[in-house]
């Protein structure tokens, strides 16, 4: 497996815990959107796959949405 695939599964549940956290936002939207995200960017390259994972790194640092 590489490592980009352990990284954006690993953000992906990360994602998907922090939903769990969520209680002014509507966490089924939130989940869904996530999924979407993913989806969308499934066949990303290398470099815009490191790109995304580190815009997701942030904004769970940050608690943002998408």
């Amino acid at each position: 497996m590489s490592t980009h695939r352990i990284q954006v599964l690993s953000l992906f549940r990360r994602l998907l815990r922090y939903s769990d956290e969520l209680v002014l936002t509507d966490q089924n939207y939130y989940r869904r959107r996530i999924r979407v995200e993913f989806d969308k960017n499934k066949d990303a390259t290398d470099k815009v796959a490191s790109k995304l994972i580190q815009k997701g790194e942030r904004l769970l640092e940050l608690k943002r949405l998408l």
